[in-house]
């Protein structure tokens, strides 16, 4: 709840400093002040809620060097990261032009605001995987990250096919036709969400067990060869070369790197496993594409038209992973959990 009205209250401000001030500076620094109302209010519930926090605790020379040692990986982390997501738009200035990182900044909005979101519902995993990973077998852990990595093939397959086929529709109908970008640089921003989106039962249990001394560097790596290879792509290329670029590092590092270390340390399972997994899911998902396209090629592009779309996505998709994942075993510990959560729910009422 306090994030959602510290949140809610700097939009507000900030629309009210553009619209009053026209000074980009004040948008600026309302978000600095959100940061630091944010950290000062959680610090001060934390500390009525648990009052044993201000406890002060002599820590001896080993735990301060495992300290450090698990701060400053993640820092590597968290850095090398940001560069990843943050360089292609300047090298897209470079290669291409601003006015092009401008054209690019539409979509990046719709997948940054679906990507943060889907971002949200497995961050809310994170806790409870910590406890699962200090208390249950490595059998059980599987067991549950099958269930999640379901949930994501599942979103991730929905959202591509309709980033695919709504995009261009959703930016032509609210900016117009002299905005869009072609279908090669939608393609590229597809396979990337794809990637982003299909991890996130990795990250989720990267987050609760805190394996960042493992991969600290991994990313680093991925940082240099997204770099180099968007300089060489996007000269020939442009701004899908770029984008391509990303997918290309993600998926010759971290992408094989971190389930590999998850899989043997807390699952002990064989990754291959996972791949086949993966590549199953893959091909459900052109086929997807592909039996959306057959009605979604006769639509006209109009309001109605990219509602009917939608509908055809939706319903497509669904049916198609519905029918894959009905008997299995996630599926039937997903659909438990959410009956028993309902019960309980109503139960109180």
């Amino acid at each position: 709840r306090v994030d959602i009205y510290l949140n809610a209250l700097k939009v507000i401000l900030q629309i009210i400093s553009i619209v009053v001030f026209k000074l980009y500076i004040i948008y600026l620094l309302l978000d600095v002040a959100y940061v630091l109302a944010h950290n000062i209010t959680i610090s001060y519930i934390a500390d009525k809620q648990y009052p044993f926090l201000k406890e002060k605790a002599v820590l001896t020379k080993d735990e301060k060097k495992d300290i450090f040692s698990n701060v400053s990986s993640v820092f590597l982390y968290k850095v090398s990261r940001n560069i990843v997501v943050g360089s292609d738009n300047i090298i897209m200035s470079m290669l291409v032009g601003t006015i092009y990182v401008g054209l690019y900044s539409n979509y990046h909005s719709i997948t940054h605001t679906l990507d943060s979101l889907i971002a949200l519902v497995f961050s809310s995993f994170t806790a409870g995987i910590g406890n699962l990973v200090a208390t249950a077998t490595p059998q059980k852990r599987y067991k549950t990250f099958k269930s999640l990595q379901m949930i994501s093939f599942w979103i991730c397959s929905f959202v591509c096919v309709c980033l695919l086929y709504l995009t261009q529709d959703f930016i032509y109908l609210w900016f117009g036709s002299d905005l869009l970008l072609d279908n090669l640089t939608l393609l590229a921003i597809v396979v990337n969400m794809y990637l982003s989106t299909c991890m996130r039962p990795v990250w989720a249990f990267r987050e609760g067990t805190g394996m960042y001394k493992r991969i600290k560097y991994i990313t680093s790596f991925t940082a240099i060869i997204n770099i180099v290879l968007s300089f060489v792509l996007g000269k020939y290329l442009g701004i899908s070369g770029i984008l391509f670029a990303t997918s290309i590092a993600r998926l010759s590092t971290y992408f094989w790197y971190e389930p590999k270390i998850l899989f043997k340390d807390i699952f002990e399972v064989n990754t291959l496993e996972y791949y086949f997994e993966y590549g199953k899911n893959i091909l459900l998902m052109v086929v997807c594409a592909v039996l959306c396209y057959i009605p979604i090629s006769l639509i006209n592009t109009s309001i109605i038209g990219w509602i009917l779309k939608l509908l055809i996505c939706t319903l497509v998709v669904n049916i198609a992973y519905l029918l894959k994942y009905y008997k299995s075993e996630e599926f039937r510990n997903i659909r438990e959990k959410i009956i028993y959560l309902l019960r309980h729910t109503f139960n109180k009422y």
